[in-house]
């Protein structure tokens, strides 16, 4: 087995990769596994540990979190019956960080920021 799958030959010097995490749960296994330092931005809804929350923000909800569950439920449905997303993506805001890496999901619309809500 290989203790690594670093190269022999690679320094401390090298570049980090710039990571956007758009799921709470990614943020929260990046900075348990010691790679806090290499975010550079995160969803609206990252908010654990304290520290994300310096990250910016680069997206936010289309519907508002504080309505009734009845209007939430009724906005998001609304939303996906135009076909569009449930979660506003501040493209500019991301393209300015220059990302090498952006982490979300393609399982729920719904849940969190699709692959899909980046495109558009």
């Amino acid at each position: 087995t290989h203790a690594s799958t670093m190269p022999s030959d690679a320094s401390a010097s090298a570049p980090r990769p710039r990571v956007v995490s758009l799921l709470s749960a990614t943020t929260e296994i990046v900075y348990a596994l010691g790679s806090g330092h290499l975010l550079v931005g995160r969803s609206h809804g990252c908010d654990w540990p304290p520290a994300a929350l310096a990250l910016p923000a680069l997206t936010a909800p289309r519907v508002d979190p504080s309505a009734p569950s009845a209007e939430i439920d009724s906005a998001v449905r609304a939303q996906l019956a135009n076909g569009g997303p449930v979660y506003h993506v501040f493209n500019g805001d991301l393209k300015a960080l220059k990302p090498d890496v952006v982490i979300t999901q393609d399982q729920c619309r719904v849940c969190a920021v699709t692959r899909s809500d980046l495109d558009a």
